[in-house]
């Protein structure tokens, strides 16, 4: 089982839980449809990741990086989310704040419902080697303060092409091509890879 979805077991940011296999019985697996493993630090950006010297913050004693993944990859630098939250997290409209008691803060209208929750302890316990250090946190909330407050944080994209349009060529004519483009691929691929 992917080790974010086996540590957080549901959405961190709503609350809501993956449909286990002890409610639905022990013919069922675990339903972990609608769920999606995020990155904190986004894997788009794994080289500013190795610059900024955050990889060093993944490891721990207890908990060795796997050697043939890489670091960015880490379970240290994952949430479970529901699919929603996890593009409104990866566009820096929610972020969380480390320093407030672990509280969501929406950036935008939240039309979700989760300005003001706490974040679920199974990926901020601090006595699980597995949590994510706050650091990233920090890192992260920094970037949805820039985004929003000054527009001077990590870009986002609008994904959303009209239907019949060509997504490459919105790709290929929009803001920072090469960067969209992978951004693309990790996220159409990792559904193979998780």
């Amino acid at each position: 089982m992917n080790p974010v979805r086996a540590r957080d077991r549901g959405c961190v940011a709503s609350g809501w839980a993956v449909y286990t296999e002890e409610c639905a019985g022990p013919d069922l697996e675990d339903d972990f449809v609608g769920f999606q493993a995020a990155h904190v630090y986004p894997r788009a950006y794994e080289q500013l990741f190795e610059q900024d010297s955050l990889s060093g913050c993944l490891e721990d004693e207890e908990f060795p990086l796997d050697p043939s993944t890489a670091a960015i990859d880490s379970v240290r630098n994952g949430l479970l989310l529901v699919a929603h939250h996890h593009i409104r997290f990866d566009t820096y409209k929610w972020s969380v704040n480390v320093d407030d008691g672990y509280k969501i803060i929406c950036f935008t209208p939240d039309v979700t419902s989760i300005d003001g929750n706490i974040l679920a302890l199974s990926c901020r316990d601090r006595t699980d080697p597995r949590s994510v250090p706050d650091q990233l946190f920090r890192w992260h909330f920094r970037q949805a303060v820039l985004a929003n407050i000054t527009g001077a944080g990590e870009p986002t994209w609008d994904f959303d092409n009209p239907p019949g349009s060509d997504v490459m060529a919105c790709i290929r004519n929009g803001p920072e091509p090469e960067k969209r483009m992978e951004m693309e691929l990790v996220t159409r691929l990792r559904v193979l890879i998780t």
